[in-house]
């Protein structure tokens, strides 16, 4: 029996899977009967990779339906999984009080207000946790079997945090939504969970290779995990967690090393064995990811000395395929680089010949390892760190709180963890007089304090605060800071036709059919000549919405803090402009809905992933919902 079926035959045995409402269905379009168990799973787990990672559209193969289906399929999990604030369990917030009063600081209770804030960064912190797994899992980074992938994200869901006391995961509620995150994704345990539990199915568990230093005990223990029934993969993500092996600060310390070159085609094993000793992160631990990765790339790897003054610790990784890099990935939390590393890198993609599109990511890290290395001292001996309050300037703080934009660096879809921890040693009210250049009392907390004297607003949006604050022309807006910058722009929009729109676009970047069916509708005009139209990029959140909200009341709050839906033509021309996108960044114009081809009300959406940029349509129907994450552009209204 192939490793195909074996899966299928192993999700079975585990959840029934033949009997679940989806499989059913999908098999009754393809008439697949039910003593065919095995096709039927696969079947139902193509539809599933389709719907992750869908073909081309017929006709048009440049566009990426990936984002769309992606966002559907997080909206459907976080209906049924994600905690909502009603749903909040009082026995919460009694744990945060007897918190309190085990640490001296007791409180009699927690006003309503504090709850609302409490709930919602749990919550968002969920969001985060969930869509981690789901976006490596359904990344090109993630080559394992469709049927692991399928297990694995169906065992998380059901995971709580890792206690590390009880080296286990606890189990998340049953009778309720539960207030805990979802696990941490570590690469290289997960990897080699894969590689365990396919030798398990093949028969080949002898040939499974363990990490250095592991004791005959210890993989007897985990064998052990590996023959019980019902296979436990909590169980088994737990113990390769705990046998990871990490590299000490004082390693990281040193540099000097050599660059190892592994082409395509190599052996996998050669890889795995050289990574085995220390703990990277990287999925590339594992034999079949890593035999995956050689299929079709080449992986360089640049070791440094370790005790003995042998090139053996794992520093980064580069992936590159066809001559062009698809990957650079550090060793420091979700695969962002050490602040040692900079230099190295550095160096090695000068020498690469497309390493300068990796520039700003570049510049952005050297400048983050500067400001890391002038905040903390770290003793050689103990690694301990300790913090040194640097007066920081202006140009630096505006950079570090991300006032002009965004950090860009090299880990896995999230910011630089350096920049969580310097921010949480800094006085932020300090800092944004620095920032901001101006006094305490220039900064307003609410609509009633704004003046002509006012240089930032940091504070709730109220009713009307954008008529205040464009009548003012208050640069700096936040709705808490520096999480809730509501940036502050301007497009220039007219003078351009829907046919010259879409051959400008299309020599920078892609249309998907959506955005061009928009572009081609009676519904779409443009004016006849250019004028500049002042625009405001928020979050749903930042409205005032904590939980998944309908595009009507999104538009209704908007507009009645004093913002208008933008001109259609304003998808096409900020597509224009805004060509030095981050990538992975993704937003939605406000806008009076068009209806495309298949008479779904559509917006315009802007966005840049690995394909290069795009000017997309994503539908907006009035009663469609859109999380407190997601970000609209809307116009400022005019003055009289």
């Amino acid at each position: 029996m192939n490793e195909t079926n074996l899966g299928a035959e192993f999700l079975n045995k585990k959840y029934q899977l033949n009997t679940d409402p989806w499989v059913v269905a999908t098999a009754k379009k393809t008439g697949i009967p039910k003593h065919n168990y095995q096709t039927r799973i696969q079947n139902y787990l193509d539809r599933l990779s389709h719907l992750v990672s869908p073909p081309p559209l017929e006709g048009h193969p440049n566009f990426d339906r990936k984002q769309r289906n992606l966002e559907m399929l997080k909206r459907s999990l976080y209906e049924q999984i994600i905690i909502k604030p009603k749903e909040m369990p009082e026995g919460y917030f009694q744990s945060i009080i007897q918190r309190h009063e085990e640490e001296g600081r007791p409180i009699e209770s927690i006003p309503d207000e504090i709850k609302k804030d409490l709930a919602d960064t749990l919550i968002k912190d969920q969001i985060v946790s969930l869509d981690t797994w789901i976006d490596y899992l359904s990344s090109p980074d993630a080559k394992y079997p469709d049927w692991f992938k399928y297990y694995a994200l169906r065992s998380v869901l059901v995971m709580g945090r890792y206690d590390k006391g009880k080296k286990k995961f606890m189990e998340r509620s049953k009778t309720g939504k539960s207030v805990s995150q979802f696990p941490e994704l570590i690469r290289d345990a997960l990897s080699f969970v894969s590689d365990a539990v396919v030798a398990k199915q093949t028969g080949t568990l002898g040939d499974l290779k363990y990490g250095y230093g592991i004791k005959p005990e210890e993989k007897a223990e985990f064998e052990a995990l590996l023959k019980e029934g019902n296979l436990n993969f909590s169980k088994l993500y737990a113990w390769a967690i705990g046998k990871i092996t990490p590299i000490s600060e004082e390693l990281l310390q040193q540099t000097k090393g050599q660059w190892v070159k592994y082409p395509k085609g190599s052996d996998a094993q050669k890889v795995v064995d050289a990574l085995a000793q220390y703990g990277t992160g990287w999925c590339i631990r594992g034999e079949g990811t890593a035999q995956k990765y050689l299929e079709t790339s080449d992986l360089e790897i640049y070791y440094s000395l370790d005790d003995n003054n042998k090139p053996l610790v794992p520093r980064i990784v580069i992936v590159t395929r066809d001559g062009r890099i698809d990957e650079v990935r550090g060793v420091a939390e979700q695969e962002h680089w050490d602040p040692y590393i900079t230099d190295v890198i550095d160096q090695k993609l000068a020498e690469l010949p497309d390493g300068q599109k990796f520039k700003k990511r570049v510049a952005d890290m050297q400048r983050m390892t500067a400001i890391y290395r002038n905040s903390f001292s770290v003793d050689k001996k103990t690694a301990v760190k300790t913090y040194l309050n640097p007066a920081l300037t202006r140009e630096d703080l505006r950079f570090l709180y991300q006032v002009d934009g965004k950090i860009e660096g090299f880990g896995y879809q999230i910011p630089d963890p350096r920049i969580t921890e310097i921010l949480a040693k800094r006085n932020t009210e300090e800092d944004m007089l620095v920032i901001f250049d101006c006094e305490k009392n220039q900064i307003a907390r609410n609509t009633s304090e704004i003046n002509q004297n006012t240089k930032a607003y940091v504070g709730p949006l109220e009713t009307g605060v954008f008529d205040q604050l464009s009548r003012y022309k208050i640069e700096h807006i936040y709705a808490s800071f520096p999480e809730g910058k509501i940036r502050s722009d301007s497009v220039e929009i007219g003078g351009k036709s829907a046919q010259q729109l879409e051959k400008d676009i299309e020599q920078i970047g892609k249309i998907s059919p959506y955005a061009k069916n928009m572009l081609h509708s009676h519904d779409f005009t443009t004016l006849k000549d250019p004028v500049s139209l002042g625009i405001v990029r928020l979050k749903v959140q930042d409205l005032g919405f904590s939980e998944w909200t309908t595009t009507d009341q999104i538009y209704k709050r908007a507009q009645e803090l004093g913002l208008d839906l933008c001109p259609a033509e304003v998808g096409p021309h900020l597509r224009l402009k805004d060509q030095d996108q981050p990538l992975n960044d993704w937003y939605c114009v406000g806008m009076k809905q068009i209806t495309v081809s298949d008479g779904s009300p559509d917006v315009f959406e802007v966005g840049h992933n690995v394909d290069g940029l795009w000017l997309n349509g994503f539908w907006a129907e009035p009663g469609s919902e859109w999380g407190p994450e997601d970000r609209f552009v809307f116009s400022l209204r005019k003055q009289t």
